[in-house]
């Protein structure tokens, strides 16, 4: 007796099952993980954004802040020097360290001109004020950076030293 169609029990058929159950639980496995990285990815784009919106607006309110707080003592400096403010007294009330004005110690340094556009504050040195060091210095000073006869520089020193300070 023929059968109308043939079972086969071979490792053919085994083979299409775990094939096929594979790509039902692989596939979608990898497509969830692929989703789940875009979302991740997402949200860390918009986590920045949102920084850098709030450090944006901060940035400009202290700017802003600044800004006002600077043309305040520029303004005030201005209506004292009128009255014969000192430039020192001008450095004061605008590093903030004079309590004429309120606020804080913005800075460390100004440099204030006069109407002509000369600096004065602080007073620098003329061409003509400037100290020129001695000779025997000069010699020393080559020897130990030109030359890098260190030996040589250090008794020269000593020279200057013993010259000037007995």
């Amino acid at each position: 007796m023929k059968s109308a169609g043939r079972i086969s029990s071979g490792s053919n058929q085994l083979w299409w099952t775990v094939t096929l159950l594979s790509i039902a639980v692989v596939l979608p496995t990898i497509c969830l993980l692929w989703f789940m990285t875009q979302a991740v990815r997402n949200e860390r784009l918009a986590v920045k954004q949102k920084l850098t919106n709030a450090y944006e607006q901060r940035l400009e309110n202290l700017s802003s802040g600044m800004d006002d707080l600077w043309s305040a003592r520029i303004s005030a400096v201005k209506q004292r020097a009128e009255s014969g403010l000192e430039p020192i007294e001008m450095f004061a009330q605008l590093a903030g360290q004079a309590n004429v004005i309120e606020g804080p110690n913005l800075c460390d340094a100004v440099v204030i001109y006069d109407n002509a556009g000369r600096a004065i504050y602080p007073v620098t040195a003329r061409a003509g004020n400037q100290d020129e060091f001695p000779d025997e210095f000069n010699k020393a000073w080559g020897a130990e950076f030109t030359e890098r006869d260190f030996a040589r520089a250090i008794w020269l020193y000593e020279q200057i030293a013993e010259s000037h300070y007995g």
